[in-house]
């Protein structure tokens, strides 16, 4: 369990940082034991509306309401929760309206009937910069046509909520797309609408796509591939 245990909810403890207590993050990660404050700040509060992600494969989602928030940790009931938390797994905590969403990383700690609490293991970071914000990257990625059977390999130029751009040999049939991509280990067939197609000076073509009707494990797979994204951008600044 998390040290300094202060608060019982539901029958689950949730932390309380004492002076004492060993922090979350190295020197390292935050610079200066001074700065853990900042960087663990909880922005949520009971009564907010949570999303929870788990990075599985396939991911999973389920939507909360938040019971007690600390610096460092969150409890929350969640709307049909799983049978059982797989803390094996990381988690990702979204909340806020679209266009303005927060989200940070987090471990799973405890659950007792609908009530789970997790441990916040990043700051909390703008998940909609602004919309369709697009993030480059260089990754594998596979084509399919919907109107046919042709697939071919491609490459993920970028990425963002509302769509993306690929790489690929030569342009395949009709503008209804489905788009196989891979990120830490995880897959997901993405569906996406042809909205434009260029050519490079190598001769490749760019499909320019945006997402059709996604799942919520799509939802989930692209937000989680979104945020990976970011949270590295991060890092390199």
């Amino acid at each position: 369990m998390l040290a300094g245990l202060s608060t019982v909810t539901h029958g689950i403890i949730l932390a309380a940082p004492t002076p004492t207590a060993t922090p979350l993050l190295s020197h390292q990660d935050v610079g200066s034991r001074a700065d853990t404050h900042q960087y663990m700040a909880s922005i949520v509060a009971a009564g907010m509306t949570l999303t929870i992600v788990r990075r599985s494969s396939p991911p999973q989602q389920w939507t909360a309401t938040v019971v007690v928030s600390r610096e460092d940790s969150v409890a929350a009931r969640v709307n049909s929760p799983p049978p059982a938390w797989d803390s094996e797994y990381p988690y990702m905590l979204i909340h806020g309206a679209a266009g303005s969403r927060m989200f940070a990383i987090c471990s799973f700690v405890a659950a007792r009937g609908d009530v789970a609490a997790f441990r916040i293991n990043t700051h909390w970071r703008p998940l909609d910069l602004r919309k369709d914000r697009r993030f480059p990257t260089d990754l594998q990625a596979e084509v399919r046509s919907v109107l046919g059977t042709s697939r071919q390999p491609g490459r993920l130029i970028d990425i963002s909520l509302g769509g993306l751009a690929v790489s690929v040999d030569s342009r395949p049939g009709g503008s209804q797309l489905d788009v196989n991509l891979w990120n830490g280990g995880y897959s997901a067939m993405i569906p996406c609408e042809l909205v434009r197609a260029t050519t490079t000076g190598s001769g490749q073509t760019v499909l320019h796509l945006r997402f059709r009707e996604l799942t919520p494990p799509q939802q989930a797979f692209v937000r989680q591939f979104v945020a990976s994204l970011m949270s590295a951008e991060g890092e390199a600044s």
